[in-house]
């Protein structure tokens, strides 16, 4: 158990630049984003509200009702977990691609082979890295984010006469959304997970440019198989072709955006004929999602190609 939580904390040291300052920079840009969009509200002549700026803007939400002010902050902080989990997915898609396939290739593998620590031990960490400690530090770094930015709110809003407790403060529900983005998270992990899994296949298989491997290997099996179904002028190929590329969508799709991309997202925002939050949906709706048996297919090919990736790095000493 220590020497795995040693070759955790070695992942999390060693990529430390990718699951912490990543973030951050995502951070920092939704805050400088706010301010200008503050700055030049008042610069900006918009036709339908006659150039009169932030004054009417401000007018308008103290205007609106309750349920109208909750489905704007709730979009925009929907908005900004949605950049966070697909930015989440690219940096774990290029750790993991590079994960094994370094260590061979500056040849560090044979120093972590003089210690005593299994390959299984080695290959599971790197996978526990991206399911665990990457999507942690973003969620830390995310509820940092949005506190900030309703700071920041708050602050554009005091200076302008308005009440950010009751006008912005009371029409946000923090909490639903952390828990929404968390969980968000592990759904994102259990869609991802047979993607990878086929990353770290490639990455302990692949001599030269794992990424070829990653993505031009699929991409040429199914343009052949494509090409296939159309020459056979079989209507079944063309449906079973079809259908196997919709189910690799599902995997893509709920793996890029968790929540961002379901139906049941898209009718949140009529919040007027549910009982639920918005983000109370979006839990539901991911709960629900993961009785697919997609998942359990994916599951189970993601435990085929970790165990390859085990096997081939136990013989694998260099590129």
């Amino acid at each position: 158990m220590n020497a795995f939580k040693a070759l955790l904390m070695r992942e999390y040291w060693e990529h430390r630049g990718a699951f912490i300052k990543t973030p951050i920079i995502l951070g920092i840009i939704t805050s400088v984003i706010l301010i200008l969009a503050y700055l030049l509200v008042d610069k900006v002549d918009v036709n339908f509200n006659s150039g009169q700026g932030l004054e009417y803007g401000l007018l308008q939400m103290e205007s609106m009702k309750s349920q109208d002010m909750v489905t704007i902050t709730n979009t925009f902080l929907t908005g900004v977990e949605g950049v966070y989990h697909f930015v989440l997915f690219i940096v774990i898609f290029f750790f993991l691609l590079g994960s094994l396939f370094d260590d061979r290739k500056d040849l560090s593998i044979l120093f972590w082979k003089s210690l005593p620590v299994s390959d299984l031990s080695t290959v599971l960490s790197k996978l526990a890295a991206a399911l665990i400690i990457a999507p942690l530090c973003f969620w830390v770094i995310l509820i940092a984010t949005e506190l900030v930015s309703m700071i920041l709110l708050s602050i554009f809003l005091l200076l302008h006469g308005a009440n950010p407790f009751t006008l912005l403060w009371a029409n946000t529900d923090l909490i639903s959304h952390w828990a929404a983005f968390g969980l968000g998270c592990l759904v994102q992990g259990l869609w991802a997970l047979p993607i990878y899994g086929w990353l770290l296949l490639c990455s302990s298989w692949a001599k030269r440019r794992p990424f070829i491997w990653a993505v031009g290997l699929p991409s040429v099996v199914f343009f052949l198989r494509g090409w296939f179904a159309a020459f056979s002028f079989s209507a079944q190929s063309f449906m079973n072709v079809a259908e196997l590329l919709k189910s690799i969508g599902t995997i893509f799709i709920n793996a890029l955006a968790p929540y961002e991309s379901r139906s049941d997202f898209l009718s949140s925002f009529n919040l007027g004929v549910h009982d639920m939050t918005q983000a109370e949906l979006i839990i539901k709706s991911m709960l629900n999602g993961l009785m697919s048996s997609k998942i359990v297919y994916g599951i189970v090919f993601s435990a085929v190609c970790v165990a390859i990736a085990i096997f081939l790095r136990r013989y694998r000493n260099t590129t």
